[in-house]
């Protein structure tokens, strides 16, 4: 059981480290990135602040969200 919850918290962690790396290349928005790793996006958007990574979010960004939403 314990080590179920290990590995289930690895692959948690991998999952953010990935949507993170992909929203610093620009291949993923905040909202993309957010769902990618399984986390809301206030939560997604507190992690970026925490690690002092840039928020790069422009109206482009924002549209494709925004259809998202749609």
């Amino acid at each position: 059981e314990v080590l179920r919850e290990i590995l289930g918290l690895g692959v948690k962690q991998m999952m953010l480290e990935i949507a993170l790396g992909k929203f610093q290349k620009n291949e993923a928005t905040a909202s993309k990135a957010a769902k990618m790793a399984r986390v809301p996006l206030t939560l997604f958007l507190d992690i970026l602040a925490q690690r002092k990574i840039n928020f790069h979010y422009g109206m482009e960004e924002f549209r494709k969200d925004f259809e998202d939403l749609l």
